[in-house]
């Protein structure tokens, strides 16, 4: 997983993962669009709202600022 793009919504649903898809993916994107540092390092390694998807390196920044929601430790 480490070297794989990640959907926003798997990865949405790693974090919520009691709610549905959609909710989840539009709660992940709200915390991220109301950060502007977080949005700042996101697209500062290509990141635009029109990306299905994330990178392996904007998941690294997202989970340094969100926290790992698949529960591993660094």
């Amino acid at each position: 997983m480490k070297n794989c793009f990640i959907s926003k919504t798997d990865l949405a649903v790693a974090y919520f993962p009691f709610i549905n898809q959609n909710a989840a993916r539009n709660k992940l994107m709200q915390f991220i669009n109301n950060n502007a540092e977080l949005m700042r390092k996101l697209e500062g390694v290509g990141y635009t709202r029109l990306c299905r998807s994330f990178s392996p390196k904007q998941v690294e920044i997202i989970v340094n600022h969100l926290g790992d929601p698949f529960g591993r430790s660094k």
